[in-house]
């Protein structure tokens, strides 16, 4: 490992990323149905014009998760909010 190199650190394939992408693509285009990214399930926000590239929507649970979803994807997000009433019982 060289000592140069600040951690951690990811390697990430665009072209297997864009594999994967066309594959998710295929699928929504033969089941007719949307894919939505989840910015909880993707934290590499380098690799976000990639999927812009193949999907415009995702979910938000906080503010920073629609910017970062306006930014990047366009404006095609879904918010997602947990109610706040403490008098709830799960």
């Amino acid at each position: 490992m060289h000592s140069d190199i600040d951690t951690p650190y990811y390697i990430v394939y665009e072209d297997r990323i864009r594999r994967n992408m066309e594959i998710l693509s295929h699928v929504a285009k033969e089941g007719g149905v949307k894919i939505i990214m989840a910015f909880k399930a993707n934290a590499l926000w380098k690799t976000f014009p990639i999927i812009a590239d193949y999907f415009k929507a995702s979910t938000a649970s906080s503010l920073n998760e629609m910017k970062l979803s306006l930014e990047f994807l366009g404006n095609e997000h879904i918010a997602l909010s947990i109610p706040t009433n403490h008098s709830l019982s799960f």
